[in-house]
């Protein structure tokens, strides 16, 4: 969670779209000026030394230098490197002599020199600071992580020190900071030598991924070495979670099995499942073997690292299960073909019969989490297990744990509780499987023109409802604002990791209750019997009037929908604490600020795609029509990639690359394809396809047809129902457009009419290019 707060503070800028607050400020407030005052200066000396270096005689020269040794004020001994060109050479040598008496000091100095001097005068300061010795050391490692001519010249002195070039950029490679690592890096990988290979594998741990490619690239050879390989086991054993995670990204193809042990042992050390999670994905990404490996660690000695695995292979079945459903139900072709292989992966992996056997013990536990998560896997797994039974048996060690004193089970414990059994019953409400945790049923149908999708909303169990808002209810309260933390006892040795638990429940909560109203937001309908004809101005004032009344209620309600979600992020707090924002769960404040998104884009797209009222005849009305759609929802439209963006760069600091980030990602490229596509190219990191690659791209063409209506309509007279035959690119441009049937415009229409379909761009897609039949409006 640490590493999330610098940006948890700023998601709450996303109500900026609705109105709702002002920005937080990041930065600590600024203190009173107050007058300096005048210090004393120690080193002013009594005499002219000053102006006896600028003096014709020699000899006063190297008098001077003797004072200026003596004070060692930086500004003397600037002074001195001045003197070290000197034309005498009594001068020069008494300023060498002086700045190598003066050691450490006059090594910042000289680096400081180095770094700007011109090329014909590096060779002094770098002789001068070989002299110093070890002295030069710590100003030379500093200077690694500057400039880059000031960086290379400090490397070279490293390399002639007599102390030993590799202790130096060992000792960089562990402590500098991040150019200073990889100028370190990339010098030891130079070094040809069994001590420079040691000392550079402490770069397969690093985070930085330009120093772990140097570091792999020159060490992978060396992977057989049974040094090499000591050496990165002893750094298993002393890692935190994080760099474990970046010596598994560089050791995943190890020949020692060791190694591999170790990567899964790693497992235990993640904070949260959604880390144990990223490293899941980064290793199978590598290779199918490693499907194996971790579920094979369900049989592993210790119970918190099997507790672990089973918690990361729980959340990867769901997850995948989840994103499939959403695939199926938008024809989202790579993205269903891709999370059914990746499932069959997992389900080959847990049929072997020993880890079937661990599971099938598992379920028997009195704790309640375990048994379910090793009961949903061995179904999964193909094994005969009554999942009904077993969910009542979930829910009554749920209830049990309610039952208990909070002083004994624990209060972060009675919290989840609470929270669980919200959330079980929430899911049970839906009559069919949720899409991206909205209860809707979407049915495809193929068309003449293309594939067309129609989105049904269904009615959750009343009762169920009640029951998830009566548990959510009790958890908030029980929570208090944060003052639940004060009854975890400070002398438990999971104190933090309890608060940081209960942080996450509570985060979850506050959650869920906006997921509440959701639904109910997104179904609600415009005003029928809209009409805008200029020519029938009493109507179009009344239309105005109604659009205008819905517009603002829907927006009212928007706001507080969006401050209902963002609450995740502002009221998850400890109490008594200024720094509030960081306390948020990273991955419930993605949720939040992915929702804020469907929020905002649910506003702008429910008056784009508003009916065309059949009563209205001519074009002029029509017209009218979509222009006075289109105004109001561009702005909501902006808002809502504006939050997806946010959305996915919070996913990229947090290292979050999983449903909430691909929803964000299939909403920014449904409004705002430019910034989508800057996104795709440079900053995508997750082994999952590209979202939305099969959305109903006719449909899309259509709805951007009607957005350029009166472009359209500029062309010249055409007649309502007009078809077009074009060719859609797997890259989402639009080819080859022509006039299909008899209601053909010819000549200077037909070619304006073209020139504006093939301006028209989708997300793209996999496979071939597809014929579809355009209907203009």
């Amino acid at each position: 969670m640490n590493r999330t707060r610098t940006w948890l503070a700023g998601a709450i800028c996303l109500s900026f779209a609705l109105g709702l607050t002002a920005c937080p400020s990041t930065q600590p407030p600024r203190k009173t000026a107050t007058p300096e005052r005048t210090k004393p200066q120690p080193d002013a000396p009594e005499n002219t030394v000053w102006d006896d270096v600028k003096n014709s005689d020699a000899k006063i020269r190297r008098q001077a230098v003797t004072e200026l040794t003596n004070l060692g004020s930086e500004r003397a001994l600037k002074i001195l490197v001045s003197l070290v060109s000197d034309p005498d050479a009594t001068v020069r040598k008494a300023a060498e002599a002086g700045l190598v008496r003066r050691g450490a000091s006059a090594a910042e100095v000289l680096v400081e020199a180095l770094t700007a001097a011109p090329a014909n005068k590096v060779a002094i300061a770098q002789a001068l600071l070989i002299r110093i010795g070890k002295p030069a050391v710590g100003p030379l490692m500093h200077a690694l992580g500057g400039a880059t001519q000031g960086a290379k010249r400090a490397a070279i002195v490293i390399g002639k020190m007599k102390e030993g070039r590799v202790p130096i950029f060992a000792r960089v490679l562990r402590r500098g900071g991040k150019t200073a690592r990889l100028v370190a890096a990339r010098q030891l990988a130079a070094i040809p030598t069994d001590a420079a290979r040691l000392a550079l594998v402490p770069g397969l741990a690093n985070w930085n991924q330009k120093v772990r490619i140097i570091a792999r690239t020159a060490l992978k050879p060396q992977f057989g070495n049974k040094g090499i390989t000591a050496a990165i086991l002893q750094i298993f054993k002393t890692a935190d979670f994080w760099q474990a995670y970046a010596l598994s990204l560089s050791v995943y193809d190890h020949p020692d099995a060791r190694v591999h042990k170790e990567i899964v042992y790693g497992f235990h050390t993640a904070r949260t499942t959604f880390d144990r999670h990223a490293l899941f994905s980064s290793l199978v990404v590598r290779g199918d073997i490693w499907y194996g490996r971790i579920v094979g660690g369900i049989t592993h000695p210790k119970p918190r690292v099997r507790d672990h695995i089973l918690k990361a292979l729980w959340f990867e079945v769901t997850s995948l299960r989840r994103i499939q459903t959403a695939a199926k139900a938008h024809r989202d072709t790579a993205q269903l073909k891709w999370s059914t292989g990746e499932l069959k992966q997992l389900k080959k992996a847990l049929r072997n019969k020993a880890i079937r056997k661990v599971l099938k013990n598992l379920t028997g536990k009195l704790d309640p989490y375990p048994a379910w998560r090793s009961a949903y896997l061995l179904k999964f797994a193909g094994g005969r297990v009554n999942l009904k039974k077993l969910r009542k048996k979930y829910i009554a060690g749920l209830n049990k744990i309610l039952e208990q004193s909070p002083e004994k089970v624990g209060v972060d414990s009675i919290l989840a509780a609470y929270v669980r059994l919200g959330d079980d019953a929430w899911k049970r409400s839906c009559p069919v499987d949720e899409v991206n945790g909205i209860c809707v049923k979407i049915k495809n149908k193929k068309t003449r023109a293309g594939w067309r999708h129609t989105v049904r909303y269904r009615k959750r169990n009343t009762k169920l409802v009640k029951q998830a808002q009566a548990h959510l209810a009790k958890a908030w309260s029980f929570w208090a604002d944060g003052a639940m933390l004060d009854r975890i006892p400070k002398k438990d040795p999971r104190h933090k990791a309890r608060r940081m638990r209960a942080r996450h429940y509570a985060a979850w909560a506050k959650f869920m209750k906006a997921e509440l109203g959701l639904e109910r937001f997104l179904q609600a309908r415009p005003p029928a019997k809209l009409n805008f004809d200029p020519k029938k101005p009493a109507v179009a004032t009344a239309s105005t009037k109604r659009l205008n009344d819905w517009v603002r209620q829907r927006m009212k309600n928007g706001a507080a929908l969006v401050k209902s979600y963002l609450s995740v992020i502002t009221k998850v707090k400890a109490a008594k604490t200024r720094r509030s924002y960081s306390r948020a769960s990273t991955y419930w404040a993605l949720g939040a600020v992915s929702r804020a998104g469907t929020v905002m884009e649910n506003l702008g797209k429910s008056l784009q795609t508003i009916p065309m009222p059949k009563r209205l005849k001519t074009a002029a009305a029509r017209d009218a029509f979509r222009a006075r759609m289109n105004k109001p929802a561009a702005p909501m439209l902006r808002s809502a990639a504006n939050i997806y963006g946010t959305c996915l760069r919070m996913a990229r600091k947090a290292r979050l690359h999983w449903e909430w980030a691909q929803i964000c990602e299939s909403g920014l490229s449904r409004t705002d394809l430019r910034s989508f596509r800057i996104h795709a190219k440079r900053h995508r990191y997750t082994r999952a396809p590209m979202p939305g690659t099969g959305y109903p791209h006719l449909q899309m063409l259509e709805l951007m047809v009607n957005g350029k209506l009166i472009q359209l309509r500029k062309c010249g007279a055409i007649k309502k129902g007009t078809k077009y035959k074009v060719t859609l690119t797997p890259q989402g441009r639009v080819t080859k457009a022509a006039p299909k049937g008899r209601k053909k415009p010819k000549g200077k229409v037909d070619n304006c009419i073209r020139t504006l379909l093939q301006s028209l761009v989708v997300p793209p897609f996999r496979g071939k290019a597809a014929p579809l039949t355009l209907t203009l409006p």
